[in-house]
């Protein structure tokens, strides 16, 4: 009897963290391992989500791009975080290749570098050029592009 009762808490459990925001299948293992299940149990309760829709990587990589392009990150900070939230690869390549149609870096890039810009007027052109470079690149931009960005700053 307990391993039902377990079976269902952990449904329940998983269901409340799917409330706040879609998850991977990897966030879901971890945080149901992290309140103490078993690992038969996790199994379960994750072919149950997924049998019943709950739990979808390639719906979770969609959604996880879209918000990511909302918040003007390049596709190799958005290719980190899937990953590190236990994307396949592949998943990632389908999801990207969609997303990509309506998302031009190089454009996303130069508009935040506009924005940025407009506040370091009074520095150097090459301290200039240097921060400019760092934020692109850690915001996951393709460093040829924000090189070819950064290079026109007069």
């Amino acid at each position: 009897m307990r391993g039902c009762r377990d079976f269902r808490t952990a449904v329940n459990a998983a269901l409340r963290l799917l409330r706040v925001r879609q998850r991977s299948q990897k966030e879901i293992i971890s945080r149901l391992r992290q309140k103490g299940y078993e690992q038969s149990v996790v199994n379960k309760v994750v072919a149950y989500l997924r049998d019943t829709g709950y739990l979808d990587d390639r719906e979770f990589a969609r959604l996880w791009i879209d918000s990511c392009k909302n918040k003007s990150f390049g596709f190799r900070r958005i290719i980190q975080e899937l990953k590190q939230k236990g994307i396949s690869q592949d998943i990632i390549d389908v999801a990207l290749r969609e997303s990509a149609k309506d998302y031009n870096e190089a454009e996303v890039a130069q508009a935040l570098l506009e924005k940025r810009l407009s506040r370091m007027g009074h520095l150097k052109r090459d301290v200039v050029q240097r921060r400019l470079y760092s934020f692109l690149i850690r915001r996951g931009f393709h460093p040829e592009v924000v090189t070819e960005i950064v290079s026109k700053i007069k």
